[in-house]
């Protein structure tokens, strides 16, 4: 198989990469607009399952059969605790905190896991640029005031952060041994909603609201929207830049979410989330396109 290079910030991949965050970002505003007393363990399993559903339908891929198993099964275990830790980390701890913890950890614990693994360190600018970034959406998020501090929510949005960098590791490595961005994807998704698939056998007895109309419009968009389109984008981005590069440019979701927010549910937009987004985008900015 052909080995696709490490290639730095190209247009067309923080064009993917961008896309994926406009797709990201609608999360908030979609489960906002679902039911209050939705489980974020069913929710989390019935999006991987059905946006997994909707990766295979999309693609129609068959798998290579001299793929490394052992790494497969580490970047699905990603993908699936990420389902998890994510919407139970926002459930206990708020939107806000929750959010700023698992997309503000998630470009510094990949950084630190490629310093572990292949020895690469970070440059200046990244650093900067990242800190820059990280600050713009703590600004973002705790100016609307919901300040909520609960440390198992806490510990699971760490988990969120630390499974996303994992799987764009493990994601990164099998593309850069040659495999195909629709491979890639197809395969760590579909593997993941195997391992959560009984999670929601478990659960979805007890889940009455799960079969509303407004829930189940939420797990639909969640599941091809926010994952199926999303991830299509992402994993073809990831494939012209570093992990690295990739985790930082993602923190566009939350201005995403933000102005989502302000047009479909009629928030305003305080002084300091502006401060907040104009941060963002600086940081965006300062990239360091060679890392």
């Amino acid at each position: 198989m052909r080995v696709v290079p490490a290639t730095g910030n190209s247009s067309k991949a923080l064009l993917f990469l961008a896309g994926a965050c406009l797709c990201f970002g609608t999360s908030g505003t979609a489960q906002a607009l679902g039911p209050d007393n939705s489980s974020p363990l069913v929710v989390g399993a019935a999006r991987l399952l059905l946006g997994a559903i909707g990766l295979f339908a999309l693609i129609r891929f068959r798998e290579p059969k001299n793929l490394p198993r052992n790494l497969l099964w580490i970047g699905a275990l990603a993908v699936a605790l990420f389902q998890v830790t994510f919407f139970s980390g926002v459930r206990l701890t708020g939107v806000a905190m929750g959010t700023v913890i698992a997309l503000g950890s998630a470009p510094a614990i990949t950084a630190i896991l490629n310093w572990l693994i292949y020895k690469k360190l970070p440059t200046i600018r990244w650093i900067f640029a990242t800190c820059v970034t990280a600050t713009g959406i703590t600004l973002l998020f705790l100016s609307k005031g919901e300040i909520k501090i609960d440390l198992a929510g806490v510990l699971l949005s760490l988990g969120a952060g630390a499974s996303y960098a994992s799987y764009a590791l493990v994601s990164k490595e099998l593309l850069n041994r040659g495999v195909t961005p629709n491979v890639v994807m197809s395969t760590l998704f579909i593997r993941g909603a195997f391992l959560t698939a009984p999670l929601l056998l478990l659960l979805i007895n007890d889940s009455a609201w799960f079969f509303k109309l407004d829930s189940l419009a939420m797990i639909l968009w969640l599941s091809f929207i926010s994952l199926t389109l999303a991830y299509f984008l992402y994993i073809r981005g990831l494939a012209q830049t570093s992990t690295s590069n990739a985790a930082t440019i993602t923190l566009i979701e939350p201005v995403t979410a933000t102005f989502l927010a302000a047009v479909i549910l009629r928030e305003a937009i305080t002084f300091g989330q502006w401060i907040g987004i104009v941060l963002v985008i600086a940081g965006l900015a300062l990239v360091d396109r060679k890392n």
